[in-house]
């Protein structure tokens, strides 16, 4: 027989040290990673917390290489069966994450707090207050202020423009008087 893809079960954020003891051994591991926020200084994490795959014979490799791993609870089975996976799909799946990752790093420069302007869509010209990146998304939170309240909004990025710091400004008033009741006389023209 030769080797087939299949998946692990592992216990809860073991992923990364079954993967780590199986490598160890020479088996071929494939543990998808996603960033979990679209700015790079995030660590990747398990795109499925738990599951990992691994490149396995089962008439020849060691069974209790893989029953007795540190970590691991059991290969993914129906019945008393393992399910073997295509490497079709676990290359579409690289290709896939790849891409989704590379994706990811088209990092946003707004910050927590910053006037935004919405510049497509139905609030296309409306001010908004930045709110935070979404996780696992590529989109973005930001607050619309719209008839006295706050409508949280999720957008992509590219759809956001710094605002001007002169749209942002309330109107000042002027002064009335010099301090002490002491008005000022401001004359037209």
């Amino acid at each position: 027989m030769m080797k087939q893809w299949y998946t692990l079960y592992t216990k809860a954020n073991a992923e990364y040290k079954v993967a780590s003891y199986l490598r160890e051994h020479g088996i071929e591991v494939y543990l998808p990673e996603i960033r979990a926020s679209v700015q790079k200084s995030t660590p990747k994490q398990p795109f499925f917390p738990c599951y990992l795959f691994a490149q396995l014979d089962l008439t020849d490799d060691d069974p209790s290489l893989w029953r007795w791993t540190p970590g691991l609870r059991r290969l993914v089975s129906y019945g008393d069966w393992p399910i073997p996976l295509p490497s079709e799909l676990i290359n579409v799946m690289k290709h896939k994450l790849a891409q989704n990752n590379a994706a990811a790093g088209v990092a946003h420069s707004f910050q927590v707090g910053d006037m935004v302007r919405i510049t497509e869509g139905p609030f296309k010209g409306m001010l908004a207050i930045f709110d935070g990146p979404m996780t696992p998304s590529k989109r973005v939170r930001v607050l619309l202020m719209t008839l006295g309240q706050y409508l949280r909004l999720r957008l992509d990025p590219v759809n956001l423009e710094v605002a001007p710091p002169d749209s942002t400004a309330k109107p000042k008033r002027r002064r009335r008087t010099r301090g002490h009741g002491r008005r000022i006389n401001y004359r037209s023209g």
